[in-house]
């Protein structure tokens, strides 16, 4: 039983790290490549007219450090981008995945330093409706981008933010794995739910197009909290169990186990069910 969850475990561990290494390889292909800067102007016969990068990068030591941190989960958003058929530009330390003109987007996902803009616009009415694309008054041609922003300084704020999103995939790689943040952003949303969410706060409500928030206090997503608790109840159980078998019965069943299967496997809360074994102490 324990051998066979062993090879369970190892297999998993092997298909994320082929995803995560195809995903570096993904997003170390896609910097190579030629691109055309976000919302660069294209006419009606072609011409590309780029429009300057955005002066938001950090430093150029950080810069590099946290686009390697992030670069094999940053490769999944390109991979995940490119199974949905969209297009991609360069931005100003990021790299934006957006659907093709004239389908716009309403806002998007951070993955690494991948921009992936896949929600639908909020309000379909307004500047972006009038040709499908482009920010209003611009005349007629296609802004090469997702065009969530309605005005310059507005794209200048929403990708400060997104690049501090970036920093903070950086630091949780480095700290606990590539998977680090988003498990705490997900637990943090759930009980600090919108404004109160510290990863948005820290990044600038403002400029993410948040509201203020209202307080500081925990405001629990109900249905998402259970949804964690029971995931992690599901996922630590044997270890819960194994750890109560301890607690009640002492550092003996720390080692007593049902035959065929090891401690944390053997079933039972208070004491292992069925008949259990001690391994003899060594020595």
């Amino acid at each position: 039983m324990c051998a066979f969850h062993q090879r369970v475990r190892g297999i998993a561990v092997v298909v994320v790290a082929v995803l995560l290494v195809a995903g570096a390889g993904a997003r170390a292909l896609e910097a190579f490549s030629p691109h055309i800067v976000c919302h660069s102007h294209i006419t009606a016969d072609g011409r590309i007219k780029p429009e300057p990068y955005l002066k938001i990068s950090p430093p150029a030591p950080w810069n590099i450090t946290r686009n390697f941190l992030v670069a094999p989960i940053s490769g999944v958003g390109v991979l995940t981008g490119r199974s949905l058929e969209m297009e991609s530009c360069s931005g100003p330390s990021l790299w934006v995945m957006f659907w093709h003109p004239p389908r716009t987007s309403g806002g998007g996902t951070m993955l690494g330093d991948v921009f992936l803009a896949w929600m639908p616009p909020v309000d379909p009415a307004g500047a972006l409706s009038v040709n499908g694309y482009g920010i209003a008054d611009e005349g007629q041609y296609v802004r090469y981008g997702p065009n969530i922003s309605q005005t310059r300084t507005e794209e200048v704020k929403l990708a400060s933010h997104e690049s501090r999103h970036v920093d903070q995939w950086a630091v949780g790689s480095l700290l606990a794995g590539p998977f680090a943040f988003p498990a705490a952003y997900i637990i943090d949303g759930a009980l600090f739910p919108s404004s109160r969410n510290h990863f948005e706060r820290a990044a600038g409500l403002s400029s993410g197009a948040y509201p203020p928030a209202p307080d500081n206090w925990p405001a629990p997503r109900w249905p998402d909290t259970a949804a964690i608790v029971i995931i992690a109840l599901l996922i630590f159980r044997r270890r819960l169990r194994w750890l109560t078998r301890v607690a009640v019965g002492g550092r003996v069943h720390a080692r007593a186990h049902a035959p065929m299967r090891c401690p944390v496997h053997t079933r039972g809360w208070s004491q292992p069910a069925g008949p259990s074994r001690v391994p003899l102490a060594r020595g």
